[in-house]
């Protein structure tokens, strides 16, 4: 069984997004079964930066809407949820954002835009990046140690 404790919404500036972090305490009795999971080889990525987000809020809302609303009938009938509830919400949660995601969102394969790219390359990138940031803080000189790296 599972005892919902405390609700902490998250409200810190560091986040730029108009959705708020969310932390639910419970209490568990009981054991936890993880499933044995393959790596995926061929992994997309959601592509938020290309995503029209008026088109995603309002379906997500009409989604997500019947869930909640489930859940707060099960609390006010019981103060504790059983484990199965528990799964059953959240496979319905997961479902319909991906459902959403399928609909509303594009995708593409990791090496979709640079598929030449690689962990050498990242790494010169990386350092490029130091040496430049050092040449400026340096005042961008025109000569010597700095400037020659």
């Amino acid at each position: 069984m599972i005892a919902l404790l405390d609700i902490i919404i998250f409200d810190l500036e560091i986040y730029s997004s108009d959705h708020l972090p969310i932390l639910a305490v419970c209490k568990y009795q009981g054991s936890i079964k993880w499933p044995n999971y393959e790596p995926a080889t061929n992994i997309t990525f959601l592509r938020w930066d290309h995503t029209p987000l008026g088109q995603y809020y309002v379906p997500t809302r009409v989604c997500l809407q019947p869930i909640l609303d489930e859940l707060n009938d099960m609390l006010k009938c019981v103060i504790m949820l059983s484990t199965s509830d528990i799964d059953r919400l959240y496979c319905s949660v997961v479902a319909a954002l991906k459902y959403l995601a399928d609909q509303c969102i594009p995708q593409r394969a990791n090496n979709f835009y640079k598929f030449w790219w690689n962990e050498e390359l990242a790494e010169l990138k990386r350092l490029a990046i130091a040496y430049a940031n050092t040449w400026k803080d340096a005042g961008k000189p025109k000569s010597g140690p700095i400037f020659s790296n």
